[in-house]
């Protein structure tokens, strides 16, 4: 299929996203995956595009099977239940830093800091990210498909020179960044001093600064170039 077609079922399944998509737009602890991600699923399917939606903590990810490029929907909030009164009730989220100052939008905050990543020579580290558009919750981007952690894991210590690895598990700096099979493929991929760059960058990026860079958030192209693929933040307390 030529990526134009695909490109047109992306462009549909966004326009059926921004018509479901509620300003009240978040997950529940009590609900499965399946029902956290209800309406973006419910959005492929009236779009008649086959793929899948996958949630985080702040935002939907919409897969269009075959597609180069992801949308992520951001939630605007949390919803809990209390059993005092039997009723749910809408946290909005309040951590999302960006410069329109829209702290429930943690899809803008993401688009930023590919931004100010590109303005300082470290995109190579970051999908391609733009903004496809708005919806009531929220910006919706559009993003280089890329394949996580558990997807791709190609490290291993025949694939990643044993002393790098060594180097990386004995430096406090780079164990407490990421995973260290990650920051050591990143290092002989683009060297010690673009990643001591990248780390600087993320830790002093204000006002956002991005830590949570557990193995969900972490991955790889497919030719084997180390990635982040959220890079938004997050905040314990919204």
């Amino acid at each position: 299929m030529t990526t134009l077609l695909l490109e047109d079922k992306l462009t549909k399944v966004f326009n059926e996203i921004v018509k479901k998509v509620p300003k009240k737009f978040g997950w529940d602890d009590y609900d499965t995956e399946e029902e956290n991600t209800a309406i973006i699923s419910e959005a492929l399917r009236d779009a008649k595009v086959a793929g899948g939606a996958y949630r985080g903590a702040t935002k939907v990810v919409a897969v269009v099977s075959g597609c180069s490029s992801v949308l992520k929907v951001p939630y605007s909030g949390k919803w809990d239940y209390d059993e005092s009164v039997d009723c749910d009730y809408f946290t909005r989220f309040e951590g999302a830093d960006n410069s329109k100052d829209h702290n429930w939008d943690y899809c803008l905050t993401e688009y930023e800091v590919y931004e100010a990543a590109k303005e300082n020579g470290l995109d190579i580290f970051f999908p391609k990210t733009e903004i496809m558009g708005e919806c009531e919750s929220g910006t919706i981007i559009k993003q280089e498909r890329v394949l996580d952690f558990y997807e791709y894991c190609p490290i291993s210590e025949h694939e990643t020179e044993h002393e790098t690895i060594e180097f990386v598990n004995s430096n406090i700096k780079y164990c407490d960044f990421a995973n260290s099979q990650w920051v050591a493929a990143a290092i002989e991929r683009y060297g010690k001093a673009m990643v001591d760059k990248l780390i600087d960058f993320l830790e002093n990026n204000f006002p956002i600064v991005v830590k949570d860079l557990h193995n969900g958030n972490i991955g790889f192209r497919k030719n084997g170039e180390p990635i982040i693929l959220d890079f938004s933040g997050w905040n314990e307390d919204c």
